[in-house]
């Protein structure tokens, strides 16, 4: 009983040996995932996405404000002096006035500042969407692995890093886009932050290109040369013409 266990493999503790494979090779076993940890993670995503929202919608409703924000000259701030409510009038409130905390940012934070703010807060939203997205589909296929809460935990951050990146490459002038207005309007800055979080990958080698580009060398310009003579020579190749001698071009396929 113990022998067939051991030469099948079956019965063998984990980590150990089996016979009968490679004796270099000893086969891997992964530790399941315990229920706390999928809690834990899960908890950690959601109050994460929630957290940036309100972040998110905080910015937002200070970036118009820091806008029409100045420094008021002396003229006006008599004008505003004479304009102060006295103690018999009654002050209502509008609804749709912003609330300090708004007021507050924008007097602190130039518009500019702002904007990268709103960025690197969408950088971590689509961070999260994205894996929020990973972590259902892997529990739905109980194929959840362990090696991966590390990604889980920074992936929203390496999303406003990369999106920060784009940003910046794109108000200095390294990407172009079709519509430059993008660039300069809230919703276009986080439309495109909150993509660049969560395709991060994309976003990644868009910045890789324009490295390359930036920083082309010689032997750059002379391997793309030699690229672009390969493939020349593949295409005339895959036209039935043969480089060498006396070679007979291949029919066509029956």
């Amino acid at each position: 009983m113990t022998a067939n266990a051991s030469s099948d493999g079956k019965g063998a503790l984990p980590g150990a040996h089996v016979s009968g494979g490679d004796p270099g090779i000893d086969e891997k076993v992964e530790t399941p995932v315990s229920l706390r940890a999928k809690v834990l993670l899960g908890a950690y995503l959601c109050v994460l996405l929630v957290i940036t929202v309100a972040a998110m919608l905080w910015v937002w409703s200070a970036i118009p404000l820091a806008a029409r924000e100045k420094q008021p000259s002396a003229p006006q701030r008599a004008l505003e002096s004479a304009a102060t409510p006295q103690a018999g009038d009654i002050k209502t409130s509008d609804p749709s006035e912003p609330s300090h905390y708004s007021r507050g940012l924008a007097k602190v934070l130039r518009e500019d500042v702002l904007h990268l703010l709103l960025v690197l807060i969408m950088g971590v939203l689509g961070g999260t969407l994205y894996g929020m997205l990973g972590f259902c589909l892997h529990l739905a296929l109980a194929d959840f692995k362990p090696q991966w809460n590390c990604w889980y935990l920074f992936r929203p951050f390496l999303g406003a890093g990369l999106a920060l990146l784009v940003y910046l490459a794109i108000r200095g002038g390294f990407l172009t886009l079709s519509n430059q207005e993008i660039s300069l309007s809230p919703y276009g800055t986080a439309a495109l932050a909150g993509l660049c979080g969560m395709f991060s990958e994309q976003a990644s080698k868009k910045l890789a290109e324009v490295f390359r580009t930036l920083f082309r060398t010689e032997d750059d310009v002379v391997r793309s040369q030699e690229e672009k003579e390969s493939k020349t020579k593949g295409a005339v190749n895959k036209t039935g013409r043969s480089s060498a001698p006396g070679a007979v071009p291949d029919g066509p396929a029956q």
